[in-house]
């Protein structure tokens, strides 16, 4: 990070297109760094390859038309979950983003909600849990329709019956998708293609 000491380092890995990889460690092994990196949103010594193409050498908007990321804590607007989910595609229709909505488990919720997809979710989501806009955060990343997809600790802020159920739900909707997913929890995990350690 530019105001910290180097986070990760000696990293080597290589990921094919339609690979889904797991990532898992301690605390402050680097996980979420190297999601940052491959989003374009943090310097980097070495190389960082998206095809052939190097990272650095690509603007940061071309590079998040093709990579898209849920962070840990994504950011949610003072507006309408349709509203906040739309932003990955202005274009989509209310039934597109029921469908993601529904693939990463809130379709119970919006059929109890009296406004349903026009929710408010609140000042910073003061009126959805912290589970809640988790889902958001991910439900976002799939309407983008992004063949790379950053997954930050998905399953995080959810129980464990619903953690298992979110996982398979995400799983089956990225299908086909190159995804690289940061754990500390092991819900889902069994289902990726491998699982690489950071210490």
């Amino acid at each position: 990070w530019p105001s910290g000491p180097e986070v990760l380092e000696g990293l080597t890995l290589d990921v094919a297109a339609g690979e889904r990889v797991a990532i898992v460690g301690s605390s402050g092994s680097g996980k979420s760094t190297l999601l940052a990196v491959l989003a374009g949103f943090l310097p980097y010594d070495g190389s960082v390859r998206l095809g052939d193409v190097e990272l650095r050498d690509l603007r940061g908007s071309d590079v998040r038309t093709v990579v898209g990321w849920c962070p840990q804590l994504p950011h949610v607007f003072d507006t309408s979950v349709v509203e906040n989910v739309r932003l990955a595609r202005p274009d989509a229709s209310d039934e597109d983003v029921r469908a993601v909505l529904d693939a990463v488990g809130l379709g119970p919720w919006l059929e109890a909600a009296p406004l349903g997809l026009d929710t408010p979710v609140g000042d910073h989501g003061a009126l959805v849990s912290a589970g809640q806009r988790q889902r958001l955060g991910v439900a976002r990343v799939l309407l983008g329709g992004h063949p790379v997809v950053l997954l930050d600790e998905p399953t995080e802020h959810l129980d464990e019956a619903t953690a298992d159920t979110v996982a398979d739900e995400l799983l089956r909707a990225l299908e086909g998708r190159t995804v690289l997913w940061v754990a500390h929890r092991p819900h889902g995990l069994e289902s990726l293609d491998r699982v690489v350690r950071m210490s």
